[in-house]
């Protein structure tokens, strides 16, 4: 999958694609990206004020978790996935994606943060 960082909006390094997101967020919430950018049944790996952020839309719901498998720290973006089913691509943990629960082992769970999508800018609270 696609990984990114992302710089903040209004900063001298933002690219005249993040120029809709000149608009600072709520204290609190960081710009992931735009929501245009991320397709139903994708998932993309951001940075957003300095965490691995992994961001998916299922569902026509964008859902955002720790960019980091549980069992031995791989990027999750890197892995598979199919439907809500993401599969770590280093031990082949699988995660449901709609609920962060584990699928395989089911006693592990992703750390998940709150979204918000405003004027078309995916919102991350971290």
């Amino acid at each position: 999958m696609r990984s990114r960082t992302t710089t903040p909006p209004g900063s001298p390094d933002a690219s005249v694609e993040d120029s809709r997101a000149a608009v600072k967020p709520e204290a609190g919430w960081t710009f992931a990206l735009h929501a245009d950018d991320l397709w139903e049944g994708e998932m993309v790996g951001v940075v957003c004020g300095g965490t691995d952020v992994l961001v998916a839309r299922l569902d026509a719901e964008v859902r955002a978790y720790e960019n980091r498998c549980p069992h031995a720290g791989s990027r999750l973006s890197d892995g598979f996935l199919e439907a809500a089913k993401l599969t770590c691509s280093a031990h082949r943990w699988e995660f449901d994606l709609q609920t962060g629960a584990g699928i395989n082992p089911v006693r592990c769970r992703l750390r998940r943060f709150p979204v918000k999508i405003i004027d078309g800018d995916i919102l991350i609270q971290l």
